[in-house]
């Protein structure tokens, strides 16, 4: 992912960690061109085109300040920033498994599986 990061296009002022996913409803859905840069992205839509989610992992680089400073509202980064964002986010695709843990059963899971050893 960090190597990524400091390859990615130079029109790119951060990188974004993304997966597939079956259900769109609970997560932030993206589209990417061919050169992997974000060319859409709607926050957890009913429906989606993709099936490829945001996994709210992020590495943000020093230009990313300067490219977000005329932003009004900062409160939501999935709904304020990113948007605002496109073509200049690059989008980092892993296979590995990702798991949400703002969902309390994927939470509860989580405890179950690695905590109670």
């Amino acid at each position: 992912f960090i190597k990524a990061h400091f390859n990615r296009p130079k029109s790119c002022v951060m990188t974004m960690m993304v997966n597939y996913v079956d259900n769109c409803k609970n997560f932030g859905m993206i589209t990417k061109n061919r050169k992997n840069i974000l060319i859409d992205f709607n926050e957890k839509p009913k429906v989606s085109n993709s099936n490829l989610a945001n996994s709210a992992i992020y590495i943000l680089s020093p230009q990313f300040i300067k490219a977000t400073i005329n932003i009004k509202y900062k409160k939501d980064f999935s709904t304020e920033v990113i948007p605002y964002l496109l073509d200049k986010i690059y989008c980092f695709v892993t296979t590995k498994e990702n798991i949400d843990i703002g969902i309390r059963e994927n939470f509860n899971k989580i405890n179950r599986l690695y905590l109670s050893k």
